[in-house]
């Protein structure tokens, strides 16, 4: 269940209703099921399923919050999602389409393709072309060994290829079907008996060479400790500039200067199955003290409000300094929970969150989250403080 679960947009309730052609079982299982040898025909499999997302948000009382309401008590959102996955002749292909009800910024819904794949097997080889979301990286606040933006889904061409004790792996991404600006990696993978190391380097046509590395090691006794860093030059980040035509601006995009971001942690795994996460992330392009104090002036004008809240909304992490401590049951029981703090550790506010499923049904899980913002009204997470509710319900048929 690791991840990066401290995105800026809202979680909500869901409901899903699940149909699988050719036998009834949950959604996951059937989405993870592998094909028995190299070249094995795995029948087509459907999935039919129907999403309803929504939170109730109560704010604290800051300068933003009365301006921030009609974003944050938004509804919610619908979908129905259609997938298709199989196998044939060496040949994998997956599909999902996906028809969402209206928002405030499509007030007549849409009709997606988040994800297509055709995949082609030759012994451990693997050439994949598609549209999909990829990740990869094992840490829990960020993953800055993972050159392209979380949850987006990409037009993509990859290439993994096993060598003597090593996985190559190479690819191009689109950000969309009209993006003239590839982002191509490349990625090295060694497996030791008890280490993980990976070496990758991001580039393109306009874009800067983004070296990267990851490793993750067994230590024994259920610990394992992980650290990943990347060397990106200039930054993108919006700084605050002084303008009125344009209060935030990426001004560093073009320096040549190193913004490096670095990622350690240790895990710690219970004989009765619970997992503990202690990290420490730290992006040198993330605000410093000035840069914070001209941000937060900016939001005190009436004509820097608007961006202000957007950064803090959609822009990534604000400072430089962040930690966060998870506890979750990994493993057995009926129920699965999970506990976790998020600090920035520059301007002292944070992210409480505490999640709770019910596995004790078979076609049935129902799951509660709640989740607390808070710090001095002029710090990243205190600027909006607020409790968040948020009731799941999943179905399966």
């Amino acid at each position: 269940m690791k991840g990066c679960p401290w995105g800026k947009v809202l979680a909500g309730s869901s409901l899903a209703l699940v149909l699988a052609c050719g036998g009834l079982a949950p959604a996951t299982a059937q989405a993870t099921a592998e094909p028995e040898g190299a070249g094995a025909a795995r029948p087509p499999v459907v999935l039919l399923e129907i999403h309803h997302q929504g939170t109730v948000v109560l704010l604290e009382q800051t300068p933003l919050a009365s301006l921030a309401t009609a974003k944050l008590g938004d509804a919610g959102e619908g979908s129905l999602l259609l997938k298709l996955q199989g196998e044939a002749g060496g040949f994998g292909y997956t599909a999902t389409a996906a028809a969402r009800t209206a928002d405030r910024e499509r007030p007549y819904g849409r009709v997606e393709l988040p994800e297509a794949t055709l995949a082609w097997r030759w012994g451990a080889a693997v050439l994949e072309a598609g549209k999909q979301t990829l990740s990869w990286g094992k840490g829990f606040i960020a993953r800055p060994s993972f050159p392209l933006r979380e949850k987006t889904s990409y037009l993509t061409v990859s290439l993994d290829l096993p060598l003597f004790q090593e996985v190559a792996s190479t690819g191009i991404a689109w950000a969309d079907w009209g993006d003239t600006a590839p982002l191509l990696w490349g990625r090295v993978s060694w497996l030791f008996a008890a280490s993980d190391l990976d070496l990758g380097l991001a580039g393109g046509p306009g874009r800067r060479p983004v070296p990267a590395a990851a490793y993750s090691t067994d230590l024994g006794r259920g610990w394992e400790w992980h650290a990943e860093l990347s060397l990106p030059q200039g930054s993108d980040r919006l700084y605050p500039t002084g303008d009125l035509q344009t209060p935030l601006a990426p001004r560093k995009a073009e320096e040549n200067q190193l913004y490096p971001r670095g990622l350690v942690g240790v895990e710690y795994l219970s004989p009765s199955g619970v997992m503990t996460v202690l990290e420490f992330y730290h992006q040198a392009d993330g605000y410093n003290g000035a840069e914070a104090d001209q941000f937060w002036q900016l939001s005190r004008a009436p004509w820097g409000v608007g961006p202000v809240l957007n950064q803090l909304q959609t822009g990534g992490f604000l400072r430089q300094n962040y930690a966060a401590l998870a506890v979750t049951q990994a493993g057995g029981g009926n129920w699965w929970w999970q506990g976790s703090h998020l600090a920035n550790l520059d301007d002292g506010s944070g992210v409480s969150r505490f999640q709770l499923t019910y596995l004790g049904q078979k076609d049935l899980e129902p799951g509660l989250d709640l989740s607390y913002y808070g710090g001095k009204p002029e710090s990243e997470f205190g600027a909006l403080a607020r409790w968040e509710i948020a009731t799941r319900l999943t179905l399966y048929f």
